[in-house]
């Protein structure tokens, strides 16, 4: 019995750390090729910014029409590919998503929220900030608390 959970805990722990290191190279590649100017890098940029859109209305259901509206992914679209996108837009993406992830996660979790939130915004007021690294920061550290979010859900429901 013990070295079947053994076998699982070790099984878990492979996967996690799978898992961290194919995100950890998605988000290289990402930075890469935006530093790059690769046209791809801006479809997979609209695909995340309404993948962040659906997760957090999802986990706010409350707000989802807010959710919605401030972070328009049509609109988003517009200004990424006629580089319209400026910091002001980059701020008030990062203010509200922690707003709505203030809600979502776990007393527990507030610590890391606002060492992840308060880092990009460090990143984003230094003088050499630049759109290829604060993105993928930012989207990397909300879908991490989502991700942590998610997974304790999971162990409510499996727990009952």
């Amino acid at each position: 019995m013990n070295s079947d959970i053994s076998a699982r805990d070790e099984a878990d722990d492979l996967r996690v750390r799978f898992e961290a290191q194919m995100r950890r190279a998605f988000f290289d590649k990402l930075r890469d090729d935006l530093k790059n100017e690769k046209p791809e890098a801006v479809d997979w940029l609209i695909k995340l910014h309404l993948e962040l859109q659906k997760r957090l209305a999802a986990l706010r259901p409350g707000r989802a029409d807010e959710i919605a509206d401030k972070m328009d992914n049509e609109l988003f679209a517009r200004k990424l590919r006629n580089r319209a996108f400026r910091h002001d837009d980059m701020y008030g993406m990062v203010d509200f998503s922690y707003e709505i992830l203030s809600e979502i996660v776990a007393p527990d979790m507030d610590a890391s929220l606002s060492e992840k939130r308060n880092s990009l915004l460090v990143e984003m007021q230094s003088g050499d900030a630049v759109f290829s690294s604060i993105v993928p920061a930012f989207l990397q550290g909300v879908h991490e608390l989502l991700d942590e979010s998610i997974a304790r859900i999971h162990q409510l429901y499996n727990k009952q």
